[in-house]
């Protein structure tokens, strides 16, 4: 087993507007919906 170094933890940048900061990701292989859809598109905008 590894350990990592503990070091300080680093502030995040706040953003100035939003959709300035996104994180996008699919999840796939999903149950098949009634509709016939496996997937879903997770989207995360970090405006704080």
């Amino acid at each position: 087993m590894q350990c990592k170094h503990v070091c300080l933890l680093h502030l995040l940048h706040i953003p100035d507007s939003k959709w300035t900061f996104l994180s996008m990701v699919f999840v796939m292989g999903l149950p098949q919906t009634h509709r016939g859809h496996v997937s879903i598109w997770i989207i995360v905008d970090r405006f704080i």
